[in-house]
């Protein structure tokens, strides 16, 4: 029995050694693979993008088999990202790019004057340092000022004055407007305060027609309403006057003394360089007078018993044409000497009928 149990001891230990693959000798084992991971820290940056710039791409348990990516929220990285799409909003990103980022947001009142519109048209709307967080919204009560300047012209016609100087002065007595009339003689002014405003015209040079009297009148404009400034101005024109030899009408008295008169107003002037006179900014007005005489300096004279004078209407700018007589002789020396004689003589020296004799 004892010879038996041996003899099968024996056979187990044969064939366990064979099955480790000895053959008496043993033989190596195969050689271990490198392990992979599903991240390191020198690739985490590549194999962990997930495309998304809201997130930071990271490794946990880098090189390990428990290795994993990792995409941590954030809130913003600019702030374009804050974007709300509400154009009454300034966007900032606090702590751009990083775990503690977030988006903030501050209402402001406007951007531009359509941002404060109150649907009200009595009012004029208005944005003051629009887009910032100072921003803010006025609407104030639109009372609007007409001023209108008319020139008045019974022979002619009325017509506006274009160019005419406009000044306003609020309540306060502080200029809140100057500048000049439209083609329609009109300027419209907005925006005006409630109360007693001074409105004040006159012509400049650039006024159309001209006019005389500068003038200003209180205006009152209520709470809620508007109101209009009216002026009627008498016109102005200018009046050119020349004084001609009635028997050669380009020959000028040079030097005349000339006369307008209308009414109680009186011009005068003296002509120079053989030219007329020009009297400008005469009032509108009929039946005036043109007249011119001679002075010591006139030249040639003209005769005294054909006074230069016209009849004139001061409807509109005007050119007056007077003629008079260029006397033959005003005194003895104006006549030649005769062949013979010693002694010329001006026969009723300075008229229109004068002569020169000798004796």
């Amino acid at each position: 029995m004892k010879r038996i149990m041996a003899i099968m001891l024996a056979g187990l230990i044969a064939l366990s050694i064979a099955g480790c693959g000895g053959n008496g000798g043993g033989s190596a084992s195969a050689p271990t693979p490198n392990p992979v991971y599903a991240c390191t820290l020198a690739n985490a940056a590549t194999v962990c993008n997930d495309g998304n710039a809201l997130t930071i791409d990271g490794c946990s348990n880098p090189s390990t088999e428990q290795a994993a990516c990792t995409h941590t929220p954030i809130g913003c990285n600019s702030a374009a990202d804050c974007d709300d799409g509400d154009a009454l909003t300034i966007e900032a990103c606090a702590n751009p790019g990083t775990a503690s980022s977030a988006c903030a947001w501050v209402a402001i009142a406007c951007n531009t004057d359509g941002d404060c519109d109150d649907a009200n048209s009595n009012t004029i709307d208005s944005c003051s340092n629009g887009g910032t967080v100072s921003s803010a919204c006025a609407n104030v009560v639109n009372r609007t000022m007409w001023v209108q300047v008319t020139a008045i012209n019974p022979t002619t016609g009325n017509v506006p004055v274009s160019g005419a100087s406009v000044e306003v002065l609020n309540p306060n007595g502080a200029t809140t407007y100057a500048g000049v009339t439209d083609a329609n003689g009109v300027v419209e002014i907005t925006g005006r305060s409630a109360g007693t405003h001074v409105v004040s015209i006159s012509q400049n040079p650039g006024s159309v027609p001209h006019f005389v009297q500068p003038s200003s009148q209180n205006l009152v404009i209520d709470a809620t309403g508007s109101a209009t400034a009216t002026f009627n101005v008498t016109p102005a024109y200018s009046v050119t006057v020349g004084a001609y030899n009635v028997n050669l009408l380009t020959e000028i008295f040079d030097g005349a003394s000339y006369h307008l008169t209308c009414g109680n107003n009186n011009y005068a002037a003296v002509g120079s360089a053989m030219n007329p006179v020009v009297f400008a900014d005469v009032p509108y007005a009929t039946g005036c007078t043109a007249s011119s005489d001679n002075l010591a300096g006139t030249s040639p004279k003209m005769a005294s018993d054909t006074p230069a004078s016209q009849s004139v209407d001061v409807t509109g700018n005007q050119i007056v044409i007077l003629t008079a007589a260029k006397p033959e002789c005003v005194q003895d020396t104006d006549c030649p000497i005769p062949m013979g004689t010693t002694t010329p003589v001006c026969l009723d020296p300075g008229t229109s009928y004068s002569s020169c004799a000798a004796f």
